[in-house]
């Protein structure tokens, strides 16, 4: 009689199996977490860890997250990568004191990251920031860049509706609207804005326009809508169509319109790293790094008709510095000049 095999045994079958499995689960990039060991308060931040196949795009994402949110490039660092913000801020906001992220998508044609961030100073903010990467080569991708002009004007108003009805109906839950005064203006502010922040899930959208609440709503009130696929095929461009796997094109070959990206250049003879994002209007914020030395420095503006006008600042935001020039959707040709003195170089960037 063929006897059974050892219980260890198909344990330690079924646990390889599942180890297997894991492994054939894990998404388009390698991730890691650097983890805060040293200051007050939880941080945790996604690394991609190296690939020769998909080097350009690691290279650019990872850059670009860094610079942006932690102010500063791994490896640059004097102890601790989280030592630009958790540390040394002054002002209404102050330090980064909780900082945790979410995958939503992690395929061969988008990263999308959600991170949860709260800041303590004289106050405490809470906020969510979400970015969705092109795999391909590493751009960020905003809302409008997968749409048709035309189309993407369809898609707000879609989006407008949806938070309308969802934010009455919650409101409408707890009690007497008259308690918050602040519907109104949230609801009027929909219209205001351009690009909302999302992230995707499969052949989902998710926007979250917590943005239009006050502070004391955003604990209250959920404003992730998700629209499928059905509700917006029909609006997308061929980017869009692309991402969403209705045409076979190869999506590294879509660069996107949109603003922030990330460019790199020189000024006079060092090399820098520079993001540049929209504010309000014709108002723009930067920020930017000599690779050498990896430290993000900041910067604020305006471009208009193609000019671009920005004050770089110290910690204590006092005027350092002046860059004006041209500004194109894929290059910046402008002069640096140092306050104080008449110091002037050539600043030349370009998409990166």
């Amino acid at each position: 009689m063929r006897s059974s095999p050892p219980t260890g045994l198909i344990i330690f079958i079924l646990l390889v199996f599942i180890s297997i499995r894991a492994v054939g689960q894990k998404g388009y990039f390698r991730i890691k977490p650097i983890t805060n060991t040293k200051y007050t308060g939880k941080l945790q931040f996604p690394i991609l860890l190296k690939d020769t196949s998909k080097g350009v795009a690691i290279e650019k994402i990872n850059q670009f997250l860094q610079l942006a949110e932690l102010e500063l490039l791994n490896g640059h660092q004097h102890d601790n990568i989280f030592e630009k913000v958790a540390v040394g801020k002054v002002g209404l906001y102050g330090n980064k004191s909780d900082l945790s992220y979410s995958i939503y998508s992690n395929n061969n044609k988008t990263l999308s990251i959600g991170l949860q961030e709260t800041a303590s100073g004289m106050t405490m903010h809470y906020w969510s920031s979400y970015y969705t990467f092109n795999s391909g080569n590493g751009d960020l991708i905003q809302l409008s860049d997968l749409f048709t002009k035309t189309g993407y004007q369809q898609f707000r108003k879609q989006v407008v509706k949806k938070a309308t009805r969802q934010l009455k109906e919650q409101v409408e839950e707890m009690g007497d609207q008259a308690t918050f005064t602040w519907l109104t203006d949230a609801l009027a502010s929909l219209k205001e804005i351009n690009n909302f922040d999302f992230y995707l899930q499969r052949d989902t959208i998710v926007v979250n326009a917590e943005a239009i609440l006050p502070k004391e709503g955003r604990a209250q009130f959920d404003m992730h809508l998700k629209f499928h696929l059905s509700e917006f095929k029909q609006w997308l461009d061929d980017q869009g169509k692309c991402l969403f796997n209705i045409n076979k094109a190869d999506i590294a070959s879509y660069r996107c319109r949109s603003l922030p990206q990330l460019f790199a250049g020189n000024i006079g003879k060092h090399r820098i790293l520079l993001i540049i994002r929209p504010s309000y209007g014709d108002e723009y914020q930067g920020i930017y790094c000599y690779e050498k030395f990896g430290k993000g420095i900041y910067m604020e503006g305006k471009i208009t008709k193609g000019h671009i006008t920005m004050e770089e600042k110290t910690e204590d935001f006092d005027t350092q510095a002046t860059i004006s020039g041209v500004f194109r959707q894929d290059s910046i040709i402008a002069t640096w000049k140092k306050n104080g003195n008449s110091v002037r170089l050539p600043l030349f960037a370009h998409r990166k």
